[in-house]
């Protein structure tokens, strides 16, 4: 097969491979150029409709694709497309296995095939979603599983009880550059969508088991306490509202370990987006500490581990030799304060004259001076400090009897460096006290929490989520 060049980075990519029913594949076609999205965003299709094609494997259009670096999802109007009432599209993945990190990396991406099935009023949503790393092709494709026809056809598929639909904005996807000084980077438009820019719910789902409050033991009553005094439902997370979050939360207290398997899930999933973070992640930061402490046992480690997320992302994973700049850190998440931003989106919105620009740009705008930033760095180091200011009481889990536990506590404290006064002295007498119950420091902690101060940096690091 010729290989596929000339496509616009924004376009969705549709290549045709039946050519035995000329009106079905004008109807698709039609349905696709079709306005998508609330604000009816204008379809950018790049069309492969050639007989050579016929017939064509995923494999052979694959191969046909593989020098497009930037393009995340294929779709392809087959047999199937052009014989069903929806006229379904087959949509595939073009990542490999070599482009992933392990070969676990991959079965996860591809849990439930390489492929999936959406209607053509969905193909928009899926290419831009995908192109940005907003959300992750398993994702849809766990949504298309949940389906009885196998077919994506909304965010609210089954079992997964939700509201509308994923949008991202159509001129930050293709539109006007001069739009962009706040939000430089590309990874930044995927934490911005997934702040407050979308209209979506939760990713892993607004699961039925683990969005209704499970009972609660008694006995964990007391660490829920002022949870149902939150106005989560102004806070936000990666699919908009957390009116969800409380439900999650109290579920981690219940009995029923699948529940709270799924609400781990979806807590992971919404606070603590491919590594972003959101207004509802520190405001979770305290219950969760509470339920590490004196949790069910079944929940506790599992907390830990979404602390440790919720302050230091999975940059522990490349960063374990040096620590963590904070003080660099802070000075970047400083100009991204939402009062330094605000003036620059007031002026913005004043000198935009298309109508769609200035709706986009008011709810920008109104979104920041709520207290928000669309830089990740300002946001994640609310969740940071917000663990932080926990520190004090998780010590206590330093004499926990479940070593796992003293392991997680230990690693969660090499990253803050601002807390060493405190928890250096108590980690170093405890590894000296009993070799054998306590971690052993040089194999859990970054070297920088045993050289104090932290080794001076030139730069500060740039911290934000990346998309595969």
């Amino acid at each position: 097969m010729p290989a596929v060049t000339g496509r616009d980075e924004f376009d969705a990519l549709v290549v045709r491979t039946d050519y035995l029913d000329d009106q079905a594949w004008q109807d698709v076609a039609a349905a696709l150029m079709e306005p998508w999205g609330d604000r009816q965003y204008e379809a950018d299709v790049h069309f492969i409709d050639d007989p050579v094609w016929s017939g064509a494997t995923v494999d052979e259009v694959l191969t046909a694709v593989r020098g497009d670096d930037s393009l995340a999802v294929v779709f392809l109007a087959d047999r199937t497309t052009m014989q069903a009432k929806s006229h379904p599209l087959l949509a595939v993945t073009t990542l490999t296995r070599e482009e992933c990190v392990d070969e676990e990396d991959y079965e996860q991406l591809t849990e439930f095939g390489r492929d999936f099935r959406t209607i053509p009023a969905r193909l928009h949503e899926v290419h831009a979603n995908l192109s940005i790393g907003n959300l992750g092709f398993e994702e849809f494709a766990a949504w298309t599983h949940d389906d009885p026809e196998g077919i994506f056809r909304s965010f609210c598929t089954g079992s997964r009880n939700c509201g509308q639909s994923h949008e991202v904005p159509h001129w930050l996807l293709g539109g006007s550059s001069d739009l962009l000084p706040a939000i430089p980077h590309l990874q930044q438009v995927a934490a911005w969508c997934g702040s407050g820019g979308t209209r979506g719910c939760c990713a892993a789902g607004c699961v039925s088991a683990s969005c209704d409050p499970s009972p609660v033991i008694n006995e964990y009553e007391m660490l829920l306490a002022g949870l149902d005094d939150v106005d989560w439902a102004s806070l936000s997370h990666a699919y908009e509202s957390a009116h969800d979050v409380p439900g999650h939360i109290r579920t981690l207290c219940g009995s029923d370990d699948e529940a709270r398997k799924e609400a781990f899930s979806s807590l992971f999933s919404s606070i603590f987006h491919q590594g972003s973070r959101y207004s509802a992640s520190p405001v979770a930061v305290p219950f969760l500490a509470r339920i590490a402490l004196a949790g069910p046992a079944a929940a506790r480690e599992d907390t830990m581990w979404l602390l440790t997320r919720l302050a230091v992302d999975w940059h522990d994973e490349y960063d374990v030799t040096t620590g963590i700049n904070v003080a660099g850190w802070r000075a970047a998440a400083a100009e991204a304060e939402p009062e330094e931003l605000l003036p620059w989106y007031e002026q913005q919105l004043a000198a935009a004259t298309d109508t769609d620009q200035r709706a986009q740009l008011q709810d920008l705008r109104d979104w920041v001076a709520a207290g928000n930033s669309p830089d990740p760095r300002w946001s994640a180091l609310q969740s940071y400090d917000a663990v932080l200011a926990e520190l004090p009481g998780l010590l206590a889990l330093l004499d926990d009897d479940d070593a796992r536990l003293r392991t997680r506590i230990a690693y969660l404290l090499a990253w803050f460096p601002e807390f060493f006064t405190t928890s250096l002295p108590r980690l170093l007498a405890l590894a000296a006290h009993d070799k054998a119950r306590s971690p052993q420091p040089p194999r859990c902690l970054p070297q920088a929490s045993w050289d104090l101060p932290p080794r001076p940096r030139t730069s500060p690091r740039i911290w934000m989520p990346q998309i595969r």
